[in-house]
């Protein structure tokens, strides 16, 4: 191929390709060789390497013309001057011949220079080999394309493409792969019909961001969080904050706005898992926090001992109970009282009333020392309050110590005195709530 430029300019493009149809792989070498004589000075060229086996820069005295002599991915050169040793002499000996990147640089004299394409071609494929030869201009691949101002391609020489102060691309075509209006060459992203840089996020992945909060979806983990670039400890979605500040996030605290506890535990949440008076039932299910002998108040109440010392039926604690079941006791033992017929009998019932008497001062005693802790019924408290039953039971005592004398009295005057007694002890029991 020939293509002409500016006067006195031209690059003439040989390719030759080659398919192998032998039917096993074919290993062979191929060579060009090329003579330069340019004007006007005959027999004073000089050369130098421009890229290391395939690419050759030819000058003449003056450097009124130039030459370019170029084979893309050859495997060696070999240069020699014109004459009995030169490359014409050197390809058609009977010799095997391997150019050894030898003869340059060259000159002045006259040159001969070639290059040498090894190549192994499998069955069934396809190799192709190019050179160029140029004068007055470079030795680019006739495949070329130019990038112009507007960023649009067109097929141009790189003089042209110079003049219309465009980028020049050789060995390259305007092929637009993606379709997006501009050019592979020109194109960063040539697979992405949406973008002709990679940006930030890269070829083929858009630079959206999705929540707006200022960090592209492709470096962001939350990107459906505007508040969140990180799904940190709670995750997408879900804010990393300590309500209650106690070292614990919303997310893993089952107590958020308890300080104190980052789980219910048995109490729940604002109530501490304590045991005050460690008696292994936790305060939230203790109605006696700080009793340890006690869960439940009970009748007598957290501190206080639900107990019956004397075993009368009746709770220490309940002082209106108790003495009622004392002078219920008197009661009960006065009405054992029987008049005596002999002498025996006088002793056993002596006996009993002695027990009556204790009794009686027993409950006498009980009543005036926890006198502020009983319940009179309403009009004995609206009355002569906790004096009346005093005074009934003083009666009773004095009706007792009669009792007692009148054993060795007549049956009615004794009865009397019991019927008395059992009077005075049975209005003290009901003055009481």
């Amino acid at each position: 191929t020939l293509k002409s430029g500016i006067s006195p300019s031209a690059r003439v493009q040989l390719d030759l390709t080659i398919t192998n149809n032998s039917g096993t792989q074919l290993d062979i070498d191929l060579f060009h060789l090329a003579d330069f004589d340019l004007q006007p000075f005959i027999s004073n060229d000089s050369a130098t390497l421009a890229n290391a086996n395939d690419y050759i820069q030819v000058t003449t005295a003056g450097n009124e013309n130039t030459a370019e002599y170029r084979a893309p991915g050859a495997t060696a050169f070999l240069v020699r001057p014109f004459g009995s040793t030169d490359l014409g002499s050197v390809l058609s000996d009977a010799l095997p011949t391997d150019f050894d990147n030898t003869g340059l640089p060259f000159g002045p004299g006259d040159f001969t220079g070639g290059f040498q394409f090894t190549r192994s071609i499998a069955n069934g494929d396809s190799t192709t080999v190019s050179v160029i030869l140029a004068v007055n201009e470079t030795a680019n691949s006739l495949v070329e394309a130019c990038i112009l101002p507007d960023l649009s391609c067109s097929v141009l020489s790189e003089t042209d493409c110079t003049t219309a102060t465009g980028v020049y691309f050789p060995d390259a075509t305007c092929v637009d792969s993606d379709s997006d209006g501009r050019a592979d060459i020109a194109d960063n992203c040539p697979a992405d019909p949406n973008k002709v840089d990679p940006d930030v996020c890269g070829c083929g992945v858009a630079d959206t961001d999705t929540d707006s909060d200022g960090t592209l979806d492709c470096n962001d983990p939350c990107l459906a969080d505007p508040n969140k670039v990180d799904p940190g400890v709670c995750g997408c979605g879900v804010a990393d904050t300590d309500t209650d500040g106690d070292g614990v996030f919303i997310c893993n605290d089952g107590c958020p706005d308890d300080a104190n506890k980052a789980a219910p535990g048995v109490c729940g949440c604002g109530v501490a898992d304590l045991d005050s008076d460690g008696d292994g039932s936790l305060d939230c299910n203790d109605e006696c926090p700080l009793d340890a002998a006690k869960l439940a108040a009970g009748s007598c109440g957290c501190g206080v001992g639900d107990v019956d010392a004397n075993s009368n039926g009746a709770l220490d604690c309940l002082f209106n109970e108790e003495l009622k079941a004392r002078l219920n006791s008197a009661l009960a033992l006065l009405n054992s009282v029987k008049f005596p017929n002999n002498t025996k009998k006088l002793k056993a019932q002596r006996k009993i009333v002695s027990s009556l008497l204790v009794l009686s001062t027993d409950t006498t005693s009980y009543f005036e020392t926890n006198a502020n802790s009983f319940s009179l019924i309403e009009s004995v408290a609206n009355g002569g309050g906790i004096s009346e039953p005093q005074s009934e039971l003083g009666k009773a005592q004095k009706k007792l110590k009669r009792l007692r004398r009148k054993l060795t009295s007549e049956k009615k005057t004794f009865l009397r005195a019991k019927k008395a007694a059992r009077k005075n002890l049975q209005k003290v029991i009901g003055q009481f709530a």
